[in-house]
């Protein structure tokens, strides 16, 4: 074999791994290689190990998905969904058990709308449509007015260190950066007693990977309102507290 061939061979088999620096998952989240391109025996060893830790996940992933455990849990929210169509999703220990399992990719968003509607039922009913604008407007109406809000600066901070890992949030001019500012400013005026604290914008930003903007506000109250009361206040005691 010609002199360099083998690392040519290599890099050519491994182009994949390291290209994969660039790319991303199916949610947006970039997919980051442990070694970059080089031509040392050093590197190519590490090429040559990143692809087989690669190719051995794959083997593994795929046989998991395969698995009868699997099949099984698919078939169980299969047959859930299927009756759960034209009708509002009720609270049950079947949904319970499922939701402990577990909620697959394809069926997350439907799900989390449903649990949305489901627990805070009164809550929109109350409120009505249009309730998330009005919340826009009303923040609209404080930054025209000069009005100076130290919540409002802290969304603004912490808006591209929310998911840095994640290509749409990644860009502070990027839509999804664009929804998750209008996510937190709405919901900063509809609870007053928390306003915002840090947290709370991974919180959004997770919901925004599955839900339109106005859904994942909703996600936001409803997840808040079953936290255990000053869970998420300005001192952050409630996640010290979980950390501890």
């Amino acid at each position: 074999m010609e002199p360099g061939m083998l690392q040519q061979l290599m890099a050519e088999v491994c182009r994949t791994s390291r290209d994969s620096l660039d790319k991303t998952d199916a949610l947006g989240f970039y997919l980051k290689g442990r070694t970059e391109e080089g031509s040392s025996n050093g590197d190519l060893l590490d090429l040559a190990a990143e692809c087989a830790d690669k190719g051995a996940q794959s083997l593994e992933a795929a046989r998991l998905e395969q698995s009868k455990e699997n099949m099984l849990w698919l078939q169980s929210w299969d047959a859930f969904v299927v009756n759960w169509v034209g009708r509002p999703l009720v609270e049950s220990q079947e949904l319970k058990n499922l939701i402990r399992t577990g909620i697959p990719e394809a069926y997350r968003a439907r799900v989390w709308k449903g649990l949305i509607q489901m627990t805070l039922k009164e809550k929109l009913s109350e409120f009505g449509n249009g309730y998330y604008s009005s919340m826009l407007r009303k923040t609209l109406f404080q930054q025209e007015s000069g009005v100076y809000d130290t919540s409002i600066k802290q969304i603004d901070l912490d808006l591209v260190r929310t998911l840095p890992a994640n290509r749409m949030f990644a860009d502070p001019d990027s839509e999804k950066v664009k929804q998750l500012r209008r996510v937190l400013y709405a919901y900063r005026n509809h609870d007053t007693l928390i306003g915002y604290c840090q947290g709370l914008n991974r919180i959004a930003a997770v919901a925004l990977l599955y839900l339109d903007e106005e859904d994942a506000f909703w996600f936001l109250i409803a997840f808040t309102e079953l936290q255990p009361p000053g869970y998420y206040a300005s001192n952050l005691i409630g996640a010290v507290a979980d950390q501890k």
